[in-house]
């Protein structure tokens, strides 16, 4: 069953592949660029198969200083959202339930409603 946890040292080299590996559908980030962008993000989780890295989730609450041309459209137009910036998945993880895994948690999370 998949877990979502907050993400630890261990989990660095396992996302940035997998960044890399979806680079053209996310976007660039090296190892300084994730630990900005750890401490810059309202959560910042990987997904767990059974023990075993299967993805990961990056979100942003309203007023972070975050530096993405999107998330500042969000800010100019809104006053209180939350940004969901990265969500990727493994293809061995069982894509369909850790993707579910990622937004039941979005939609679970306080305040939070998914859209």
């Amino acid at each position: 069953m998949p877990e979502l946890r907050p993400l630890r040292e261990t989990d660095v080299a396992p996302v940035l592949a997998l960044n890399e590996r979806n680079v053209v559908k996310l976007a660039p980030m090296d190892e300084p660029r994730l630990h900005v962008l750890r401490g810059l993000a309202e959560r910042f989780d990987v997904v767990d198969v059974d023990g075993v890295f299967a993805g990961f989730v990056v979100t942003f609450a309203a007023g972070a200083t975050y530096d993405s041309e999107n998330f500042s459209r969000f800010s100019g137009r809104y006053d209180d959202f939350a940004y969901l910036d990265r969500s990727c998945c493994t293809r061995t993880s069982g894509d369909a339930d850790s993707a579910a895994s990622c937004t039941t948690w979005w939609r679970a999370t306080p305040g939070r409603t998914g859209d």
